[in-house]
């Protein structure tokens, strides 16, 4: 008999008759709730932080359309909520204690939102990176400073919840919000850690030294899983150590860290043995010249990649690309007027950087490295 592997929306569609009790909660739900905390709850949700909906209830209500506003692949989202209103594993869910926080002035971009599995169970979900320019800066902060400003508030927003609602919880995210749930996981207290029953980081990034140790996050790998895509770079960088299971996806690299293309079967992700070439020649040049920068390098590298960004006066990713002529003119005359000497250690740190690439082509890391042979499953 043929198997087909489907995504995270089939995954509902065949399981979705299933719920918790029948079925423990796994993997692909928390990558399910994870995509799912992407979307603008504001529009539909009470200003205060008790469950005032549920998963089934989101299709009929009068803002259901701007729910989906600002998120990627909206197509894709209206789909997999629909999928999961209308199955008896996710349609009773109750969605509260939405926040969402964009401060250009101290570089965050932080959302959470708690998912009540059942009584006395609750999945805490945190967002990845939106759209916001914003946030992906906070995201290249993360390799040059510890304790970002979403990663404490992702710390109380946990403590809140723990403090707020009695029983056990699930961490989860996607992108910088897998990193979030493991940041809130290591550093509450020892009373309410002992309330997390699992944390699943979705190929999100890992954590300089001085953020979260290896040592502490070797102390959390009875109850941490994380999962990266085959063609993962977001997951693999200040990543130290293999703590982590490969999924299949045979989409395009660069799409490869989106969820809706993971593949999954029999009610689990499909797992391979590693992650492909590209994936690793990838990390190893990104290791190498962070390695090779001190923090104030970095810092003045990536402050000037953004303040370039941030001439072309767009407030979002999508915004820049709508309107790239007028923000490729913005950026021009923005890199003609720059300090020299900061234009001087921009195009040495860049020369470095690709210097550091042709090193490891030399090492022949391709040659040694499985390529895209879909015989790798496991």
């Amino acid at each position: 008999m043929v198997i087909i592997m489907g995504n995270i929306i089939t995954y509902i569609k065949k399981n979705g008759g299933k719920n918790f009790d029948e079925a423990a909660f796994c993997e692909v739900d928390s990558l399910i709730l994870s995509q799912i905390s992407y979307l603008n709850f504001g529009a539909v949700l009470d200003k205060d932080r008790q469950f005032s909906i549920k998963i089934k209830d989101l299709p009929a209500h009068e803002n259901y359309k701007e729910l989906f506003s600002g998120v990627w692949s909206v197509r894709d989202n209206k789909r997999l909520i629909e999928a999961a209103a209308e199955s008896r594993r996710f349609s009773e869910i109750e969605i509260g204690f939405y926040i969402n926080e964009i401060d250009k002035f101290v570089e965050k971009q932080f959302s959470a939102v708690t998912f009540k599995l059942g009584e006395g169970k609750f999945y805490i979900a945190f967002r990845g990176t939106d759209k916001s320019i914003v946030g992906w800066k906070e995201d290249f902060n993360m390799a040059y400073t510890s304790g970002v400003p979403a990663q404490l508030s992702a710390l109380k927003y946990f403590n809140d919840a723990a403090d707020e609602l009695d029983g056990v919880f699930i961490l989860g995210g996607h992108s910088k919000g897998g990193n979030l749930s493991v940041y809130a996981a290591a550093n509450t207290d020892k009373n309410k850690s002992g309330r997390i029953e699992k944390v699943y980081n979705h190929d999100g990034p890992g954590f300089r030294d001085d953020t979260l140790s290896v040592e502490r996050q070797s102390e959390l790998k009875d109850i941490v899983e994380k999962t990266v895509p085959r063609a993962s770079l977001v997951g693999l960088l200040l990543e130290k150590n293999n703590n982590y299971r490969v999924v299949l996806s045979r989409a395009f690299p660069i799409n490869q860290h989106n969820p809706f293309n993971w593949e999954v079967k029999e009610g689990n992700f499909v797992y391979v043995k590693k992650t492909d070439a590209l994936s690793q020649l990838g990390k190893e040049v990104i290791d190498e010249w962070l390695e090779d920068k001190n923090d104030e390098t970095v810092k003045a590298f990536i402050t000037f990649i953004f303040d370039v960004l941030r001439s072309t006066r767009s407030d979002s990713v999508s915004e820049l690309l709508a309107n790239i002529n007028k923000s490729s003119k913005y950026m021009y005359n923005r890199l003609k007027i720059a300090d020299p000497e900061l234009k001087e250690l921009i195009i040495s740190a860049f020369h470095d950087f690709l210097t550091a690439s042709k090193d490891a082509v030399k090492k022949s890391v391709l040659k040694k490295l499985p390529g895209w042979d879909s015989k790798e499953k496991s």
